[in-house]
């Protein structure tokens, strides 16, 4: 969740009064106070306000011409960019009653360029990152679209995904919390099992985490990925604490947008002596815990603003590179290399 605590009180059923009750009379389960989502609790603050949306919500959600399937998994993947973890919890539950597999819904996390997706569901995928991102649809995935969805398909589809955009806006600020029962969202970590932290990274190849340690106390340069695919490359300060790695980087930077919705990094160490390398990849997982938060913080050694987003480093591959016996004709290049498994 963004936010742990709500900033906008949900209201109980039961202390509605008679025109909130007329107004909320539209929504499921207004009638059972203990069927009342958080999210309506909420609403019930400006009831005008959710009954003229609920029109439109209603369209989006009961009488789309997208098939329930294809619908709810641009609603995931809209809600997983915005990290919208209610969002996500709600059509997780609702998507699988619609035919959406669990490795399905946890691979939507992962992104259009995942393997195992149908060409159908990678344009739907695409096209959603691409709206989120530039709010509109390339020609080349309109095109792969058009293959399989008709005009009002094509239509729903851009208005779902900013129904559902609009949605994470406010249960994001909210600070909506879940309802009892619902799954969390899934960490980063989760769609990238396969990364560990540096503890247990420098526990099976110490001499190489040391290597890291000693070229990563500085400036290293990180690569993500951008929602295009495309890699952005930025200068960071990598910041090790509790045995661990991590990043503090600026609120709606690039790199902070590409950490938060995709998660793969790859840092390179500026180059040590006689040309000495290292570098590592893995999975970035937002840190939210305020104990580890102030550990960082606590670690720092430049000037950073404390509201700034820091993400844990898990690590799945690293590189040591360094020469031997340079200046001579039997120099050559020493390489060590480690993998998660």
């Amino acid at each position: 969740m963004r936010l742990s605590t709500p900033r906008i009180e949900p209201l109980a059923p039961e202390s509605w009064d008679a025109r909130t009750r007329e107004d909320m009379a539209a929504l499921d389960g207004a009638v059972d106070p203990r069927r009342v989502l958080n999210i309506f609790r909420t609403l019930a603050h400006h009831p005008k306000l959710a009954k003229r949306w609920l029109v439109f919500a209603n369209h989006i959600l009961a009488k789309n011409s997208l098939p329930p399937r294809e619908r709810e998994l641009v609603i995931l993947r809209i809600g997983w960019l915005c990290r919208s973890e209610y969002e996500w919890a709600q059509h997780a539950v609702i998507g699988a009653r619609e035919g959406l597999r669990d490795d399905e819904i946890l691979r939507i996390a992962a992104g259009p360029d995942a393997p195992g997706w149908s060409d159908a569901d990678r344009a739907l995928l695409r096209a959603t990152d691409e709206l989120a991102r530039d709010a509109f649809v390339s020609d080349a995935t309109w095109r792969a679209l058009e293959r399989f969805l008709s005009t009002q398909q094509l239509m729903d589809l851009v208005f779902t995904v900013g129904e559902y955009n609009l949605v994470s806006m406010a249960l994001n600020t909210f600070g909506v919390q879940l309802d009892p029962g619902l799954p969390r969202m899934p960490a980063a970590a989760d769609v990238a099992p396969g990364a560990t932290s540096w503890s247990a990274f420098a526990a099976q190849a110490p001499e190489l985490a040391a290597a890291g340690c000693r070229l990563l106390a500085g400036v290293a340069f990180l690569s993500t990925v951008g929602a295009d695919g495309a890699p952005h490359g930025a200068p960071v300060c990598p910041v090790f604490a509790l045995d661990d790695l991590y990043l503090s980087v600026v609120t709606a930077s690039p790199k902070q947008r590409d950490l938060a919705r995709d998660g793969r990094w790859s840092l390179h160490a500026a180059l040590g002596e006689a040309d000495e390398e290292f570098q590592a990849s893995g999975q970035a997982v937002q840190v939210s815990d305020a104990a580890e938060l102030a550990a960082v913080h606590s670690a720092i050694r430049f000037t950073f603003d404390a509201s700034n987003p820091v993400f844990r480093l898990r690590v799945a591959s690293a590189l040591h590179a360094r020469w031997d016996r340079p200046g001579t004709p039997a120099m050559h290049c020493v390489r060590s290399r480690w993998r998660a498994t």
